[in-house]
């Protein structure tokens, strides 16, 4: 699953715009209505952004919760890496494994 973030200069783009809202609504008696439209673009960029870090998160934890269930349901443990029998058979032993196998298949059929 591909997710696409913010482009990090964006993101900084933000940051800087959200420290000059801060500075004119604390220095604003009256703003021009130029100065108040820009403004207001502004607060829709940082709702945006962070509507967006918002979404994300939530993504990545129902992601987390998915894959947790999904390791339930398959009977995956954290600690099943390396645990298969197969891996640590040397080649003899595996042929004799096929052949065991094998004998059963034909045994049931």
């Amino acid at each position: 699953m591909r997710v696409q973030t913010e482009p990090r200069h964006r993101i900084d783009w933000v940051h800087v715009q959200r420290d000059y809202a801060t500075g004119r609504f604390r220095a604003a008696g009256s703003l021009d209505q130029a100065e108040a439209a820009r403004l207001a673009a502004l607060l829709r960029e940082l709702v945006k952004l962070h509507n967006r870090v918002s979404s994300m998160q939530k993504l990545a934890d129902a992601m987390a919760r998915v894959q947790t269930l999904e390791r339930r349901a398959f009977g995956i443990g954290d600690d099943d890496a390396g645990s298969n029998p197969l891996d640590t058979m040397n080649e003899g032993e595996l042929q004799a494994e096929v052949d065991r196998l094998t004998q059963q298949m034909r045994e049931r059929s």
